[in-house]
């Protein structure tokens, strides 16, 4: 199940109060879509959900339950009892987030003491005499044990405390709701997106640098930080650091043809004349920086207007964008053309953006 489709079943797996526990190969979005669930939620109940993420790799056992210190019964004897783990969110926090996730990333890499202590967060919401607030869920991440992660197969007894949901890569979806939101270089989005196969599906047994999902956007934030006159073949080890020998020589033969592509500048100033690119793939990023130049809802005409030079199969995913967006949803009619095309594709939009 992809990340996309997942998101669909948010609320009723918070409405049954079930322990997740999202299941994937390394660097496939497992933390950062547990990060987008009280999101999700916030504008489902009308009240801000908060969030609290533990490392459970790094934990010790007694961490878990809360250290225990010696103190005095009301008759005066010495006893032991549990102090408050360091581990809840802070009683302040909990007073102003009453309903919130309770997330445990890296829970496969943990020695078994620390899983069996966790045992009741999961089943219970429970840190040794102390419980997480009624409105709280507990959700879980880690890797598959085969990815060379340090990853452990759970005990029967955890596996049957969690829904154990096994997650897979979703280009597309990180394309649209992950780099084209946070304006990441066109042409990098577009060299995954044409180009799927450079993710690993499985960790390298050599253990060299592999391609992800994170590891890719690792390496297109670098790409993004460096000068125009920097981004060459002289950069291919740092690349190749984040993802790879053969992805970063794939995607610098790509980069290559990124001089076919017209600036934002020139679009916008002659949509009509600006370079189409003649390669498909290079095209699709030229679409892309279309696009995201348009997330503001300004210009969507000119936009719009260059996006119709390009091959036809590149404009429903454009109109489709816009589309779903706010600021530019409610400023499609500023184009006469773009909004007579969303209202002749209307079926096929609604149908691609709920399927």
């Amino acid at each position: 199940m992809d990340f996309r489709q997942l998101a669909r079943y948010v609320p009723a797996l918070w409405e049954s109060d079930s322990t997740v526990y999202l299941e994937g190969p390394p660097g496939c979005g497992k933390s950062e879509f547990a990060r987008q669930v009280p999101d999700i939620m916030s504008a489902r109940l009308g009240t801000k959900v908060g969030f609290h993420k533990i490392d459970a790799s790094v934990l010790d056992p007694a961490e878990v339950p809360g250290f225990i210190a010696p103190v005095k019964s009301a008759s005066g004897e010495a006893i032991a009892a549990y102090l408050r783990s360091a581990l809840m969110p802070t009683e302040e926090y909990l007073k102003e987030h009453p309903v919130g996730l309770y997330f445990i990333d890296e829970l496969a890499a943990t020695v078994p003491a620390v899983r069996h202590a966790l045992d009741g967060v999961l089943l219970e919401h429970r840190f040794g005499p102390r419980y997480l607030p009624e409105g709280w869920r507990v959700w879980a991440a880690g890797n598959r044990t085969v990815d060379f992660s340090g990853a452990q197969h759970l005990e029967a007894k955890t596996q049957n405390r969690v829904c154990r949901i096994q997650v897979e890569v979703n280009v597309d979806q990180w394309v649209e709701d992950y780099a084209m939101p946070r304006r990441l270089d066109s042409v990098c989005t577009a060299f995954l997106k044409t180009n799927p196969k450079v993710l690993a599906d499985k960790v390298p047994a050599e253990r060299q640098p592999f391609c992800t999902l994170r590891s890719f956007t690792h390496a297109t934030r670098f790409w993004m930080s460096l000068k125009p006159h920097e981004r060459t073949d002289a950069a291919f080890p740092i690349i190749a650091g984040f993802i790879g020998d053969g992805p970063a020589a794939e995607f610098l033969a790509y980069y290559k043809y990124s001089a076919e592509l017209p600036t934002i500048e020139e679009i916008l100033a002659d949509p009509e004349r600006a370079r189409v690119p003649k390669k498909l793939d290079v095209m699709y990023a030229a679409q892309l920086a279309c696009v995201q130049a348009g997330f503001d809802g300004k210009d969507l005409d000119t936009l719009w207007r260059y996006i119709q030079r390009l091959a036809a199969e590149l404009h429903l995913p454009a109109a489709r964008q816009w589309a779903r967006r706010e600021a530019t949803r409610r400023r499609l009619g500023t184009s006469k053309a773009l909004a007579a095309y969303v209202a002749k594709h209307a079926s096929d939009l609604i149908e691609i953006m709920e399927g």
